[in-house]
């Protein structure tokens, strides 16, 4: 499943229905119920935890590509790295 999420991600910019799947991701996790969902998947996947075997750490790399993948800024192709750091002190103050 993990290879299935992570190729949708990085879906070539040929293929129309990844690249509508990307807008409705975007779309989906920049609202502000999607934040709160975004944060709880990160904590699902371990993203600010120690992670103990290769299980965590794949879901770990899942949620660092899903970041990356959200913040990602379509025309510059650069990570909006401060609102990922926003979203993830959110998540620390909620713990």
């Amino acid at each position: 499943m993990y290879e299935e999420l992570n190729g949708l991600m990085r879906g070539s910019e040929d293929n129309n229905e990844n690249r509508e799947a990307l807008i409705i991701m975007k779309r989906v996790f920049l609202s502000n119920d999607g934040q709160f969902a975004l944060a709880r998947i990160l904590e699902t996947c371990k993203f600010i935890e120690q992670c103990d075997n290769e299980a965590d750490m794949a879901l770990n790399n899942f949620a660092k590509d899903l970041l990356t993948t959200i913040y990602t800024d379509a025309n510059t192709g650069s990570v909006n790295s401060s609102k990922i750091m926003s979203v993830v002190k959110k998540l620390i103050r909620r713990k």
